[in-house]
Protein backbone atom coordinates (compact mmCIF):
# COMPACT_ATOMS: atom_id res chain seq x y z
CA UNK A 1 0.00 0.00 0.00
CA UNK A 2 2.96 2.30 0.56
CA UNK A 3 3.78 2.05 -3.16
CA UNK A 4 0.18 2.86 -4.08
CA UNK A 5 0.25 5.90 -1.77
CA UNK A 6 3.51 7.00 -3.42
CA UNK A 7 1.94 6.61 -6.88
CA UNK A 8 -1.05 8.71 -5.84
CA UNK A 9 1.30 11.31 -4.33
CA UNK A 10 3.79 11.62 -7.17
CA UNK A 11 1.78 10.82 -10.29
CA UNK A 12 -1.96 11.29 -9.77
CA UNK A 13 -2.43 14.10 -7.24
CA UNK A 14 1.03 15.70 -7.00
CA UNK A 15 0.43 16.22 -3.26
CA UNK A 16 1.25 14.05 -0.25
CA UNK A 17 -0.75 10.85 0.31
CA UNK A 18 0.15 8.89 3.44
CA UNK A 19 -0.42 5.15 3.79
CA UNK A 20 -2.26 4.57 7.07
CA UNK A 21 -3.52 1.07 6.23
CA UNK A 22 -0.77 -0.84 8.06
CA UNK A 23 -1.15 -3.53 5.36
CA UNK A 24 2.25 -5.14 4.71
CA UNK A 25 3.32 -6.83 1.49
CA UNK A 26 2.57 -6.20 -2.14
CA UNK A 27 -0.81 -6.22 -3.87
CA UNK A 28 -1.82 -6.68 -7.50
CA UNK A 29 -5.08 -4.94 -8.39
CA UNK A 30 -6.80 -3.07 -11.20
CA UNK A 31 -8.81 0.05 -10.60
CA UNK A 32 -10.87 1.98 -13.14
CA UNK A 33 -11.88 5.61 -12.76
CA UNK A 34 -12.32 8.76 -14.81
CA UNK A 35 -9.59 11.28 -13.92
CA UNK A 36 -10.52 14.94 -13.67
CA UNK A 37 -8.43 17.96 -14.64
CA UNK A 38 -6.84 18.16 -11.16
CA UNK A 39 -5.11 14.80 -11.68
CA UNK A 40 -2.02 13.84 -13.66
CA UNK A 41 -0.54 17.33 -13.53
CA UNK A 42 -3.62 18.88 -15.15
CA UNK A 43 -3.87 16.26 -17.92
CA UNK A 44 -6.59 14.15 -16.30
CA UNK A 45 -9.46 13.31 -18.62
CA UNK A 46 -7.43 13.97 -21.79
CA UNK A 47 -5.88 11.45 -24.21
CA UNK A 48 -3.80 8.83 -22.42
CA UNK A 49 -5.14 10.15 -19.11
CA UNK A 50 -8.82 9.91 -20.14
CA UNK A 51 -9.48 6.87 -17.96
CA UNK A 52 -12.70 4.92 -18.12
CA UNK A 53 -15.41 6.98 -19.90
CA UNK A 54 -18.34 7.57 -17.56
CA UNK A 55 -16.47 5.87 -14.74
CA UNK A 56 -16.42 6.89 -11.10
CA UNK A 57 -14.16 9.49 -9.51
CA UNK A 58 -10.92 8.20 -8.02
CA UNK A 59 -12.37 8.62 -4.53
CA UNK A 60 -15.41 6.46 -5.36
CA UNK A 61 -13.26 3.90 -7.18
CA UNK A 62 -10.87 3.52 -4.24
CA UNK A 63 -13.80 3.04 -1.87
CA UNK A 64 -15.92 0.72 -4.02
CA UNK A 65 -13.22 -1.24 -5.85
CA UNK A 66 -10.54 -1.49 -3.15
CA UNK A 67 -12.49 -1.05 0.07
CA UNK A 68 -10.25 1.85 1.09
CA UNK A 69 -10.87 5.56 1.46
CA UNK A 70 -8.92 8.75 1.08
CA UNK A 71 -9.40 11.27 3.88
CA UNK A 72 -8.00 14.78 3.92
CA UNK A 73 -5.86 15.60 6.94
CA UNK A 74 -3.12 17.96 8.00
CA UNK A 75 0.37 16.48 7.78
CA UNK A 76 3.76 18.02 8.40
CA UNK A 77 5.63 18.67 5.16
CA UNK A 78 9.34 19.30 4.76
CA UNK A 79 10.17 22.64 3.17
CA UNK A 80 13.39 24.29 2.11
CA UNK A 81 13.38 28.03 2.84
CA UNK A 82 16.12 30.27 1.43
CA UNK A 83 16.31 33.43 3.50
CA UNK A 84 19.03 35.14 1.57
CA UNK A 85 20.92 34.70 -1.71
CA UNK A 86 23.86 36.69 -2.98
CA UNK A 87 25.59 36.70 -6.35
CA UNK A 88 29.30 37.11 -6.75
Amino acid sequence: MAGFADYLSLVVFRMPVEDRTSLPGEFDFNMEWTPDASQFNGNGGVGFFAGSPGGPSIFTAIKEQLGLKLEPSMLPVELLVIDYAETF
